[in-house]
């Protein structure tokens, strides 16, 4: 064929990618809806609740971790959950440290962010009642903590997750 002609039964390279691309986009957008609601059951599964049934009967970690499951959403201290065992904080501290590998109000954090993500992808609630209802009593520290644990503000969250 002459310079600049083509074959008859050829087609332009953009209409020859036009396809193949909006296949591979609809394709995308399926693996998005599909991680989007593979992401929401493991955030519902993983909320971070460990169950006490998982620890030997008569150690005291069973009675710590109930009352941390049962107290989250209230504003707690370490002293609150030492009172109210009749423990020492050291001890609380400790003992849950040694079977968790990490400190009781850690938990406590990871608990009420987990709840957070849920009500954020469920939900239409304003962000700050989110907060105060899974026991944050500050918006500020409440962002400060999901950011640190979740990679993203509350707010880019929930949009990342409405766009799926």
């Amino acid at each position: 064929p002459a310079l600049g002609s083509r074959a008859p039964d050829a087609r332009p390279q953009s209409l020859c990618l036009a396809k193949p691309r909006q296949v591979s986009m609809i394709r995308l957008i399926r693996s998005a809806s599909a991680l989007h609601q593979t992401h929401l059951r493991c955030v519902k599964a993983f909320i971070f609740v460990i169950p006490a049934s998982f620890i030997e009967a008569g150690d005291f970690s069973a009675e710590i971790l109930a009352w941390l499951n049962e107290h989250y959403m209230e504003k707690i201290t370490l002293q609150d959950v030492a009172d109210s065992l009749s423990l020492s904080p050291g001890y609380v501290s400790h003992t849950f440290k040694d079977c968790f590998g990490y400190p009781p109000m850690q938990y406590v954090n990871y608990l009420r962010i987990g709840r957070a993500q849920v009500r954020l992808i469920e939900s239409k609630d304003k962000i700050a009642n989110i907060a105060m209802d899974v026991g944050f009593n500050n918006i500020g520290n409440f962002n400060r903590t999901f950011l640190s644990l979740v990679g993203l503000t509350p707010r880019d969250f929930r949009k990342a997750h409405s766009n799926l």
